[in-house]
């Protein structure tokens, strides 16, 4: 679980993920799935970011982040796209 990590070795995890992706041709390469909680997180590292219903687990909307690479968590840009998600899983929860 994320919280119960420090906020140092967050922020290394996300730098290095963030080095990883730039340097990772995009075409034909495998599948990498990073499961989190933070808006920003998902934004800054995914192209697609699916969010789930609760139990039981299943894809109930999808956001295509659409900004080059590499990014940087504090990029306005970024936290657009953080902001779309976190509207959305808003109106997931109203649903629910």
């Amino acid at each position: 679980m994320q919280a119960a990590f420090a906020p140092k070795v967050i922020g290394t995890a996300r730098q290095a993920d963030a080095r990883l992706g730039a340097q990772m041709p995009l075409e034909g390469f495998p599948v990498v799935a990073d499961v989190t909680h933070d808006a920003h997180e998902a934004a800054c590292l995914g192209d697609r970011v699916l969010i789930f219903s609760g139990r039981p687990g299943r894809i109930r909307a999808e956001i295509h982040v659409d900004l080059p690479r590499p990014r940087d968590i504090g990029d306005a840009r970024v936290a657009e796209y953080a902001t779309r998600i976190t509207a959305q899983l808003g109106r997931l929860h109203d649903q629910e």
